[in-house]
């Protein structure tokens, strides 16, 4: 299953995620997440540290 994994970048620690994900239950298949502080980065570091495919949005702010 495909898995957007985002949150708030104020959160540093990864123990609000790795939390989240053991709770869910189901497989995750591939993570998308974006390229900003805080929990991306703790979703792109859980991805690649379990082989799990990974997609990264980094945010186009001029077109918004």
């Amino acid at each position: 299953m495909k898995v957007i994994l985002a949150g708030s970048k104020d959160i540093r620690e990864s123990e609000p995620l790795l939390s989240a994900i053991q709770a869910a239950g189901f497989f995750i298949g591939e993570v998308l997440t974006g390229n900003e502080e805080g929990i991306n980065h703790s979703a792109i570091k859980w991805a690649r540290s379990n082989n799990i495919p990974l997609r990264i949005y980094a945010p186009d702010w001029n077109n918004i």
